[in-house]
C-alpha cells in the first residue's frame, strides 16, 4: 500500500467516449518516492482529457516485528 503525497490533475477538455485511456509514465523512483505523470484520453484521440502529475510514498519494510 502506498500514500498519495501530491496530485495534481489538469482538466483539459471534455472525456466523452466508450474507452477511456490512461497512459503513466515513472518519472523518478526512489527509496521513498515515486513520481509518475499520466495522460488520460479517448482510445484514439491525439490530444489528453486530462493531465496528472502523482507523487507516492513508498513504505519502508519492517523488519523484526512479530
Amino acid at each position: 500500500p502506498y500514500t498519495t503525497l501530491f496530485r495534481s490533475i489538469n482538466f483539459l477538455r471534455p472525456c466523452i467516449g466508450d474507452v477511456v485511456v490512461a497512459d503513466a509514465r515513472i518519472m523518478k523512483i526512489g527509496q521513498a518516492l515515486a513520481v509518475m505523470d499520466v495522460d488520460v484520453r479517448i482510445e484514439g484521440a491525439e490530444k489528453p482529457s486530462s493531465h496528472a502529475v502523482v507523487t507516492y510514498a513508498i513504505p519502508r519494510e519492517r523488519s523484526g516485528l512479530a
